[in-house]
This record gives C-alpha cells, structure tokens and sequence, in this order.
C-alpha cells in the first residue's frame, strides 16, 4: 500500500509597514498548521538593495502586523529543499535609488511584492508550487482582533 506524501499550504502573506506607501509581502510555508512555518522574503529597501531571507516563522496572524493571507498552492513535503534553492533563484531587488535619485526608470522600479509574484511564478513553472485542491478556497483571509477567521 502507497503512503501519502504530506503536502503544506503556501501562502501569499501581506504585512503592514509603518512608514512605508505599501505592504511588504511574503511567501509563507504553514508546516505545522496555524502554528509555525517557513518564512520566505526580501528584506532591505530600495534605497539599499535587498536580501533573500528564509527563516522559520511563527504563523503570520500571532503577530500584530499580518494583513491578510492568500493561500498560493501546496507544495510536498519532499520539495522544501527545492522551494527553498528556487526562491534562491529569483534576485532580490538591487539598490533603485541613490539619497532622492532614481537609479531607474519609475516602471522599473522593483520591491518586495514584485519579488513574492516573481517567485510563484517561477514555483509554479518549476512544479514545486502545486494547485490548491477543488475544494479549497484561494480566497483572502482577512486578519481581526480575535486570530483566525
């Protein structure tokens, strides 16, 4: 008898930011359900250049700056390793601008939420990120003051 692979939910996370115009996005791995997982994201600014960084994450909603998740797709178990190394793949953004100067074109000008879609994008052709289930929602959920929704 075949054994189940195990397979995790991955989400589009969108946090608030203080200073900043826009959210900062993420691609969350929920590996123990509702509790704990892989962070994936580009820290910095476009002023300084950006970073990849995957660290292990408590569930995007105990924090206090969770927006919203979007479930993107599954991935199996046994292709963490590659989500990982292809996220890898993808560059962060580089430096755009010096002090108030533009070093690009204004349509040029890439941060973290270009990042996110660049990368499901890529999961998605490589097979890494698979299709949500017919009877999942990909529906936003809305963060609130009492946790989950």
């Amino acid at each position: 008898m075949a054994t189940l692979q195990k397979n995790y939910v991955i989400y589009l996370v969108s946090y608030m930011r203080i200073i900043a115009t826009s959210s900062h996005h993420a691609i969350y791995v929920d590996i123990d359900e509702g509790k704990s997982g892989e962070l994936l994201h580009v820290t910095g600014s476009i002023q300084q250049g950006m970073n990849f960084e995957a660290r292990t994450s408590s569930h995007p909603f105990k924090g206090t700056t969770c927006e919203w998740i979007k479930p993107a797709g599954r991935v199996q178990q046994d292709k963490l390793a590659q989500l990982e190394a292809a996220c890898r793949m993808i560059p962060p953004p580089a430096k755009q601008f010096h002090l108030s100067k533009p070093l690009v074109p204004k349509d040029k000008i890439r941060h973290c939420q270009h990042w996110v879609a660049e990368a499901i994008e890529f999961l998605r052709e490589k097979g890494v990120l698979e299709p949500l289930g017919e009877d999942e929602s990909g529906d936003i959920t809305q963060r609130w003051w009492g946790g989950r929704s």
